[in-house]
């Protein structure tokens, strides 16, 4: 049986231990390649991210970085069953493109969360309290426009709640465009009882802006209505990535209080917390911080906003306020009445397991890449903004395969065995009387479907192929990057074998 391969493309590395977007990503790869994908990843940008990038190579799949000129090369010849876009904005830059260059691919798009929602609400938020928002301009309606027309266009769409999900089939009047995939995380219930947990826990992101508000709104607004004598026996806590001088000068404000930062794990600090709070003002999607403090079992204050998606009921499973007063009250109570606090503890556990369970979680979103792979594509609608460039783009890597078999017919004798870093590509491994090999290949001779982990799982692999017959290795023009990234496999060639030829479209290494 074929192995299907997917191409998945996002903005940025996943930093899996930094954000929720990012951990989002890393599931969903994870998830397609136990499922038995080759799976192919694309970041836009990696800062600071060669660590998360090394650990996607070791887990299997092939990684890049940056959208450009080799990325397109990757699309036009990766002959991909599923393209997988994290947020609508990454998809618009290459739907057009992928549709025309493989017409056969099924296109899938992960909103994530819904960004039309997310900053209407943040312009409608008024600005101080009792105060009035703002309105939308025209800027905000051609966004939305945009982010619509890319959900129409593409083949499916996932959504991290039901609600969200419902609304994109609303507006696109279609109830299958939308399947919804939760966030996920597998988490045992605390060991800590309630009488030796401590804190106040706040955690986010302060990367993304309706953190940073909600922050400020705790410290500057609630915390001041709350007991003294209830800030001081459980101090407030900040953990999270992306914290600056101003977010500790925020968090001062409140007497007892630790600006902690980013730390490796969450789980400990949630474990031993009290309470979490979760006072975000707008926002869309669902909170991962918020189903982590439920699966772990650490009882929640939350606003309104920060509960959507996750089918909670007040008193339940958490406690709801979206005024500070009311708010402040809700934080005296849970960490004051025990008996609310166990309740609320146990039947947050016992609802979020059934949905947000990574299995569960898993089992959805195979499902739903399976039902748009049953599917025919839809046709390419979306105007290219440059069709010119793609369409050299596509002649480009044409012309270069072209290229590299003519070098392979020049420089390597009829009836050799050639090996070549062909990404899977046929077209680089189809030469006229000589043998082609896929390198990697995986144990019936096929591509692998993944780069090498790494130089020396290179160099193994290498020798184990030549040992098989082997005669030559050729690296084209679309693998150069190798001769960097895999520093101890490229000397191992040069210090081993002749190089035959290396010339721009390939190097050629004789092997025997």
């Amino acid at each position: 049986m074929r192995t299907r391969r997917a191409l998945v493309m996002a903005p940025v590395m996943p930093e899996f231990d930094r954000e929720s977007g990012s951990r989002r990503i890393h599931d969903l790869l994870i998830f397609l390649r136990d499922a038995g994908w080759a799976v192919t990843f694309v970041a836009q940008r990696a800062p600071d991210g060669e660590r998360y990038r090394r650990l996607l190579q070791q887990a299997g799949i092939a990684t890049f970085v940056g959208f450009d000129d080799v990325t397109d090369l990757i699309m036009s010849g990766g002959h991909y069953d599923l393209a997988l876009f994290e947020f609508w904005n990454i998809a618009e830059q290459h739907l057009a493109f992928i549709r025309r260059a493989s017409p056969q691919t099924r296109v899938v798009v992960d909103s994530i969360d819904l960004h039309f929602v997310r900053h209407a609400r943040r312009v409608f938020l008024p600005t101080t309290p009792g105060g009035q928002g703002g309105l939308l301009d025209n800027a905000y309606g051609a966004e939305m426009v945009r982010e619509l027309n890319i959900y129409a266009a593409s083949d499916a769409v996932l959504a991290v709640s039901e609600k969200e999900a419902g609304m994109i089939n609303d507006l696109l009047g279609d109830s299958n465009a939308a399947r919804c995939v939760p966030d996920c995380e597998e988490f045992a219930a605390s060991p800590v009882p309630c009488a030796e947990r401590k804190g106040i826990l706040f955690l986010g992101s302060f990367r993304h802006t309706p953190n940073i508000d909600a922050i400020d709104f705790f410290c500057r607004q609630v915390a001041p209505l709350v007991d003294p004598r209830v800030l001081e026996a459980d101090p407030l806590q900040v953990v999270g990535t992306g914290m600056d001088d101003t977010i500790r000068d925020i968090a001062r404000t409140v007497p007892h209080s630790r600006a902690i930062g980013w730390v490796p794990s969450v789980v400990p600090y949630i474990e031993r917390a009290r309470i979490m709070v979760v006072p975000l003002l707008y926002g869309a999607g669902t909170k991962r911080k918020l189903v982590q403090s439920l699966m772990i079992g650490t009882p929640t204050v939350s606003t309104t906003v920060g509960i959507e998606g996750l089918g909670l009921k007040h008193r339940k499973h958490a406690l709801v306020a979206d005024d500070p007063r009311e708010f402040a009250r809700h934080v005296e109570s849970l960490c004051r009445d025990t008996a609310l606090w166990g309740r609320i503890a146990a039947s947050s556990r016992e609802h979020i397991m059934p949905v947000h369970g990574r299995e569960a979680a898993r089992r959805r979103f195979l499902d739903a890449i399976e039902a748009v792979m049953a599917r025919e594509p839809k046709k390419p609608e979306l105007a290219s903004p440059d069709k010119d460039h793609n369409y050299r783009i596509s002649l480009h890597y044409q012309r270069l395969a072209h290229r590299v078999r003519e070098a392979i017919a020049s420089h390597v004798p009829e009836g050799a065995t050639v090996l070549v870093a062909s990404r899977g590509d046929p077209a680089f491994v189809q030469v006229v009387g000589r043998q082609g090999w896929h390198f990697p290949q995986d144990e019936g001779g096929g591509y692998a479907g993944y780069h090498p982990a790494d130089s020396a799982a290179a160099i193994v692999h290498l020798e184990q192929l030549r040992a098989r017959g082997g005669n030559y290795f050729v690296l084209p023009g679309t693998a150069f990057w190798w001769r960097t990234f895999y520093g101890e496999f490229q000397r191992h060639l040069d210090e081993t074998y002749q190089r035959v030829t290396g010339g721009e479209d390939a190097i050629i290494y004789r092997l025997n």
